[in-house]
């Protein structure tokens, strides 16, 4: 009865939060783009899209994996933090790449996005956090972090328009909205990350993963293209505020996924 309860809970507060999201997003979505204009939004909807096409290796199909794994007679922390190590190890190869990508931009402003697009893949760890605790029934508190979350970003991004912000500001407040996440999760208590997580790491394990992850992968690189491959053309051929002015409709769309 208990298990059932926990079920019960984690399912309604996942869909609390997640319809918060869906209501902030048309909220903020359209001020947002109307205070940033085309082209700065077209800056901010590149850059993220390359970081959303990077998104496959920073896991390696890992964190799908431990969701299965997790319900499984493994030894729970090492499997943790051998999934971690998997994902530190990809976030550095995307790091390097986002970095890449910052040292060659010709824009001041790209250039500082790109920057601080490295620190919101380094806080997608924080992913890990939130399969291990819906695992163990506490679903209502991952929602909970969700909702903390999602709110900061809201009321801060309010407060910058308000202020009249740099570019820049919106992608900062993205970075310290993760960063909360990840640091609400930790203070949880109950998680199986540890700071030794590389005296854990398994290289059996981590084989496992990694072989069956590569359907996982191909997956995923195949979603990520088909959502984002066209807005890299778009920036290509037409420039930022071609982009921007696309971005718009894609982002309505985009916050009515359930």
């Amino acid at each position: 009865m208990e298990a059932e309860k926990n079920l019960k809970k984690t399912v309604l507060s996942q869909y609390i939060g997640r319809i918060v999201k869906i209501l902030i997003s048309l909220i903020l979505g359209p001020l947002v783009a109307r205070y940033l204009g085309p082209e700065d939004l077209g800056k901010l909807s590149y850059v993220t899209s390359i970081s959303f096409l990077l998104i496959p290796l920073i896991d390696l199909g890992s964190k799908e994996l431990i969701a299965i794994f997790l319900t499984r007679k493994i030894n729970k922390i090492k499997l943790i933090n051998t999934a971690l190590t998997i994902q530190l190890f990809g976030t550095s190869i995307v790091t390097f790449i986002l970095f890449l990508f910052a040292i060659f931009s010709k824009n001041k402003e790209l250039l500082i996005l790109f920057i601080l697009e490295i620190f919101i893949v380094i806080f997608l760890y924080g992913d890990i956090y939130e399969y291990e605790l819906i695992n163990l029934g506490k679903g209502s508190k991952v929602a909970k972090v969700f909702l903390a979350k999602e709110l900061t970003y809201f009321f801060s991004a309010l407060a910058a328009i308000f202020l009249n912000a740099e570019l820049f500001v919106f992608s900062l407040l993205n970075v310290l909205s993760s960063g909360l996440r990840v640091f609400l999760f930790s203070n949880l208590k109950v998680s199986n990350i540890r700071f030794t997580f590389l005296k854990l790491f398994k290289k059996k394990l981590a084989i496992i993963f990694l072989s069956r992850s590569l359907p996982l992968i191909l997956s995923n690189v195949s979603d990520t293209m088909l959502m984002r491959s066209d807005q890299l053309m778009i920036q290509a051929y037409l420039g930022s505020s071609e982009l921007g002015q696309y971005a718009v409709s894609v982002k309505v769309a985009e916050t009515l996924y359930f």
